[in-house]
């Protein structure tokens, strides 16, 4: 099944988390180099996600080239909120399905 937009964001957001290095969420999330920038550039614009040079202990100090990716507190509250209208949805199309007589 194809991913959906939404569903490469909850992704990006879940594998950050913790902070995580680009190569390692798109490993994990199955996104090309493309997509990853395209929406890390769009959640970072929304507050959802922050961008920090990670840390070169070879060079004792921060690596212009490799970035850490972590999710703010604003996204790990958009996470929950989509959580919750999910199983909102779930319970709605519950609903649906039951015959009223």
């Amino acid at each position: 099944m194809k991913k959906t937009a939404m569903d490469k964001i909850v992704e990006i957001l879940t594998e950050a988390k913790q902070p995580n290095l680009k190569n390692r969420i798109m490993q994990r999330c199955g996104l090309p180099s493309s997509d990853f920038t395209k929406y890390t550039r769009h959640l970072v614009t929304c507050g959802l996600l922050t961008a920090t040079p990670a840390l070169n202990l070879r060079l004792k100090g921060p690596s212009k080239s490799r970035m850490l990716y972590q999710t703010t507190e604003k996204g790990k509250i958009f996470l929950q909120k989509y959580a919750e209208l999910l199983t909102l949805l779930e319970i709605s199309d519950k609903y649906q399905t039951i015959q009223i007589t």
